[in-house]
């Protein structure tokens, strides 16, 4: 078996465990955002150390610069359960 397809194997099952923990958790606080690193690592969506070449302010409002585009249900979710808890 080749390492890139471990790499994606192991990067859909961090995936799965991050949307188990956020959807299941009892409280809002989003512990899953720890293994999100894992995930870009895996997946090679970002390198280590390498600069944005998004430098806009206004690019930061979007998914893809903070890295959550894969994640957008599950902070979506959580962004709910926090406002229900108040």
């Amino acid at each position: 078996m080749c390492w890139f397809s471990v790499c994606r194997k192991v990067a859909k099952a961090v995936h799965y465990v991050v949307r188990a923990v956020a959807y299941n958790s009892a409280y809002s606080e989003p512990r899953w955002l720890y293994a999100v690193p894992l995930y870009h690592f895996l997946t090679k969506t970002v390198k280590p150390f390498a600069r944005s070449s998004e430098h806009s302010s206004a690019k930061h409002q979007n998914n893809r610069w903070w890295g959550i585009e894969d994640f957008v249900n599950i902070v979506d979710h959580v962004k709910w359960k926090q406002k229900t808890d108040m």
